[in-house]
């Protein structure tokens, strides 16, 4: 599916921030824009409001209205203060940390928008991503507490705290759900982080090798459940155009003994179709030799703006991935063990989810008490008739 007028001037608007060469005629496009509020929409729903401001107060200013471009750049200015308060927040944290001699990766936030981007405000970050080893999690988190954090989630690889700014920090000892591939544990990606220099100080981050893989994992996840984002697809060009010397053939070794590889080629192929990033020979080699990625990337990159007009539906929340992203995930992983082990993990639940009524069945046929038996009737039919109507099979 051809992105339309909205969609394909914010990829526009990415290409011509973060791959020049590949922007396009920027006037042409804007001028065939209509809806203002879709593309307002889209771009904060896809992290690209400070993109999309900088490029049509500085190519496009003469047709734009003035109502738009007033609103964009009370959210532009909005986000620049929201970065620099974690900027600042990181600097401290990471700062006290090291104090007390706990050793913390930070990841995908301040580091990457100021060494990647050709302006770090570019790059709006929602919160702090921190690493730390697991004996050291019950310290680091007595820290935060000690620096006004509160803890407001709890998960089973991180805490999730948040201050009284509104600034929030993730405590990750590891990188994602147990369900997820694992890119390394703690010393090895310590042993191969760099230190980067974030607004006057310094931070350790993430080697750029090992975050490729990263966002890789993420987006992956992201796209299972349908909440993939343009700012993610971004990210991996700003990446690859700061990092010419990446060293490839650690990326595909290491892609392969993570099982990632898939993941990673599916991330580089929607950065190319989309950004029109280039692909070193060898990644291209690879590609060429992944059916499964190339589909994989084809079928996103076709649908990949529609949540953003689900948006207008409260009621069509998907909690979760359903068979279709289940069916996705599995196809992102290349290692038959890996596909199995997911299987296993998810399959009871997901089977107790296909079978049991919810409200959502009781509202599309209300049925008196001494008849609640039949809803177990009534959510297959219910089930089938969404997916018919939507193309998308849900269990909710």
């Amino acid at each position: 599916m051809k992105p339309d007028n909205e969609a394909e001037f914010l990829l526009a608007c990415a290409r011509h921030q973060l791959t020049p060469d590949r922007g396009g005629d920027i006037r042409s496009a804007a001028q065939k824009l209509g809806d203002w509020e879709r593309l307002l929409r889209i771009a904060t729903r896809h992290g690209v409001v400070p993109i999309l401001h900088r490029v049509l107060s500085t190519e496009c200013q003469e047709v734009i209205p003035a109502s738009v471009l007033g609103r964009l750049g009370g959210q532009y200015q909005a986000v620049a203060q929201h970065n620099e308060i974690l900027r600042e927040q990181l600097l401290m944290l990471l700062s006290s940390l090291e104090t007390q001699d706990l050793p913390a990766l930070t990841f995908k936030g301040p580091e990457l928008a100021a060494v990647s981007y050709p302006d770090p405000v570019l790059r709006p970050f929602g919160d702090l991503d921190l690493l730390v080893r697991v004996p050291d999690v019950p310290r680091a988190s007595e820290l935060l507490r000690t620096h006004g954090y509160r803890l407001k989630a709890e998960r089973d690889w991180q805490l999730f705290f948040v201050n009284d700014e509104g600034a929030g920090v993730d405590l990750h000892w590891k990188l994602g759900a147990e369900w997820l591939p694992d890119p390394g544990n703690f010393q090895e990606l310590w042993a191969r982080g760099q230190r980067v220099a974030v607004g006057g100080g310094s931070v350790t981050t993430l080697g750029w090798e090992d975050l490729l893989l990263v966002l890789a994992i993420l987006l992956t996840k992201d796209c299972m459940y349908r909440r993939q984002r343009l700012i993610q697809i971004c990210d991996v060009a700003a990446l690859l155009r700061t990092s010419p010397s990446l060293d490839w053939p650690l990326v595909l070794k290491q892609s392969q003994r993570t099982g990632t590889r898939r993941m990673l080629l599916f991330q580089l192929a929607l950065a190319h179709l989309m950004l029109g990033v280039d692909l070193p020979p060898q990644v291209a080699g690879s590609l060429r030799n992944d059916l499964k990625a190339r589909g994989l990337a084809q079928q996103v990159s076709g649908s990949f703006f529609l949540e953003a007009d689900h948006q207008r539906d409260p009621s069509d929340f998907r909690p979760g991935p359903g068979f279709a992203g289940h069916s996705f995930f599995l196809q992102s992983r290349e290692r038959r063990v890996d596909r199995v082990q997911y299987v296993q993990r998810v399959l009871p639940g997901l089977l107790r989810l296909a079978v049991t009524p919810t409200a959502r069945d009781r509202a599309f046929l209300p049925l008196p008490e001494l008849l609640r038996s039949l809803y177990y009737l009534v959510r297959p039919v219910r089930v089938v008739w969404r997916w018919v109507r939507s193309g998308y099979l849900v269990l909710d």
